[in-house]
């Protein structure tokens, strides 16, 4: 069956092509994500490269890698190596002990040193300062030389030494000499001082080197042996240096002033002695009752031995310096500065 021909109005036309939207020209997607790859990789090539420098620098040894599985049960955790499964980690394959100590050893290489928080003391000022935070039980009697009541070093161990002064003996092994130099002493003709001055330097040549001492002269203060100017009260010992400077201290001493007598005791009583031998030509001023309490409270089991300068005989009254002997287990000795030969 034939079709009568089309015509050309009835033949369908294409519609129009619309115009194309115009699009952004950005980065690709797929190369951003090359460059996101890229730039992980490289980070980790050079973490991984790092790591084995900066074991070696701790001193740690190289291990190979691997996986390692955590097993947590109840109070208890367990590592186990690809290798070793059904075992725990081997200490061949943790770190030892040795190792965290080399690591930690290296550990200020790393850290910065400006870190905040209190700083640790070093050298000398560490000993020092550890022994008193530690509070190690007798730990200021090591540093200062004393023992303490009942743990006197040398007393009863054959390296005790015997000495005297105006004819009284002292026995141990640490002795002090606290003397009256108020201007008192400088009477006579000067007799007083310069016989307590011989009789001084007399008794601690009597000292061998482990034998130590101290030497108090006093008026209205203290004047105590320090040759290294500076350094807190100390004990010397009885070696040939410490004897000659001894001889320059007591030498250059000079008579002047009033009297106070209760802070030089005290003084001495702090070195822990063996003996302290007192000597005053001043009756006056008294220690009174009270005084005299105190230094028998603080004493530790020190010998006190009194020598009194005075003119003429000896009065009969009971006075301080034989009462202080008594309550200190020591002897009292009067000397009459009339008798002594003159200079």
């Amino acid at each position: 069956m034939s079709h009568p021909p089309m015509r050309s109005s009835e033949i369908e036309r294409p519609a129009p092509l619309e115009p194309l939207a115009t699009k952004s020209r950005g980065i690709p997607a797929w190369l951003l994500s090359l460059g996101l790859h890229f730039t992980v990789i490289t980070t980790l090539a050079v973490v991984v490269q790092d790591a084995p420098r900066r074991s070696a620098s701790l001193g740690i040894p190289l291990r190979d890698g691997g996986i390692v599985i955590v097993k947590q049960t109840a109070g208890k955790t367990e590592y186990f190596s690809e290798e070793a499964a059904a075992g725990p980690l081997s200490p061949d394959t943790s770190l030892s002990s040795a190792d965290a100590s080399a690591a930690a050893a290296a550990l200020p290489e790393i850290l910065p040193s400006d870190l905040p928080g209190p700083q640790l003391p070093t050298g000398e000022q560490a000993s020092g300062a550890a022994l008193e935070a530690m509070a190690i039980p007798g730990a200021s009697e090591a540093v200062r030389g004393g023992g303490g009541k009942g743990t006197r070093p040398g007393v009863g161990n054959g390296s005790e030494a015997e000495t005297q002064v105006f004819g009284i003996t002292g026995k141990g092994s640490r002795f002090v000499y606290v003397f009256d130099r108020s201007g008192s002493m400088e009477g006579y003709g000067g007799r007083p001082i310069a016989a307590a001055k011989e009789q001084l330097i007399e008794s601690i040549s009597h000292l061998g080197n482990v034998h130590q001492f101290q030497i108090i002269f006093y008026n209205e203060r203290p004047e105590v042996m320090n040759p290294f100017r500076g350094q807190s009260l100390q004990l010397f010992f009885g070696n040939e240096r410490d004897k000659e400077l001894a001889q320059r201290f007591v030498r250059g001493i000079v008579a002047s002033g009033g009297t106070e007598h209760l802070v030089p005791l005290k003084m001495a009583l702090k070195l822990d002695p063996d003996v302290i031998f007192f000597l005053t030509d001043a009756d006056e001023p008294a220690l009174r009752p009270e005084e005299l309490e105190s230094i028998h409270r603080m004493n530790r089991g020190t010998t006190i031995h009194a020598i009194e300068f005075g003119a003429g005989p000896k009065a009969s009254r009971w006075n301080f310096l034989q009462q202080i002997a008594k309550e200190n287990g020591g002897e009292h000795r009067y000397i009459d500065v009339t008798s002594l030969p003159a200079r």
